[in-house]
C-alpha cells in the first residue's frame, strides 16, 4: 500500500475480494475497507508509515459482490521503488467472529431466561458464595440481589438443615449434577420453604461454579 493505492496483491487477495489483479491496482485502497472501519484503518496505516508500532487489529474487508468478511490486519513498513510503503497481512477471522456473535446472542438469551424464570435460580461457587441470583430468588427468600451477591448461603442462613447443603456439595463433586433433591430453605423473615433442587456445574472465567 502506497499513496492510498495497492501496489501489489497476491492471488489470495484476488480470489477473496473477487476483483482482478488489474482492478485491485487501479482502485483506491480504502474502497476495500468497510465504511465503518475506513477512518480507523487509514489512521493506523498512516501511523505505521510514520514508524509507530501498531499492534494487529480487526477490520472488515469488502468484496466485489458486496459481501464482507472480518480480517485481522498486521502491517510493516518497507521500501517500494525508493519510497516507503505499508505491507499488510490479513488473516480471515470471519468464522471466529461468527462464533463470538453467536456466543453473545446465546449469553443474552441465557440472561433473559435466568432473570425471568419462574423458578428460583442462583449461580454460586462450590463453597456457596452467591455470584448471581434471579428475581424469583428475591421474591421467595426476601433477600434482594445486593444483600445476596457476595454472601454465602451460610452467612444468609439459607439452609434449614446444613446436612442438606453438605449432601448437595458432595453430589456435585461426585456427579457434576443433581436432580430433584428435596431441600428446605429459610427465608429472610424466618419462614421455611420446601423445594426440589436441581443443579449443574458451569465454568465461569476458569472457575468451576454451580447453577441451581
Amino acid at each position: 500500500l502506497q499513496d492510498n493505492r495497492l501496489r501489489y496483491v497476491n492471488s489470495t487477495f484476488v480470489n477473496v475480494t473477487g476483483y482482478t489483479r488489474e482492478e485491485c491496482l487501479n482502485m483506491n485502497a480504502w474502497d476495500f475497507i468497510h465504511p465503518d472501519y475506513r477512518e480507523v484503518t487509514s489512521t493506523k496505516n498512516l501511523a505505521r508509515l510514520k514508524g509507530e508500532n501498531i499492534p494487529p487489529y480487526e477490520t472488515i474487508i469488502l468484496t466485489k459482490r458486496g459481501c464482507s468478511y472480518w480480517g485481522y490486519l498486521s502491517s510493516d513498513v518497507i521500501d517500494f521503488d525508493g519510497e516507503p510503503a505499508a505491507i499488510g497481512i490479513i488473516q480471515d477471522i470471519s468464522e471466529r467472529k461468527q462464533f463470538e456473535e453467536a456466543l453473545l446472542a446465546s449469553e443474552a438469551k441465557f440472561a433473559k431466561v435466568f432473570t425471568a424464570s419462574p423458578e428460583l435460580i442462583v449461580i454460586s461457587t462450590l463453597d456457596g458464595l452467591y455470584l448471581d441470583v434471579n428475581e424469583r430468588f428475591t421474591a421467595i427468600t426476601g433477600y434482594d440481589r445486593i444483600e445476596a451477591i457476595g454472601k454465602t448461603s451460610d452467612e444468609l442462613n439459607i439452609w434449614v438443615n446444613p446436612e442438606e447443603r453438605a449432601l448437595m456439595k458432595r453430589l456435585i463433586l461426585i456427579n457434576g449434577w443433581i436432580r430433584n433433591l428435596e431441600v428446605r430453605i429459610r427465608t429472610k423473615d424466618g419462614n421455611e420453604r420446601i423445594g426440589l433442587l436441581s443443579a449443574d456445574t458451569i465454568d465461569i472465567n476458569g472457575q468451576e461454579c454451580v447453577i441451581n
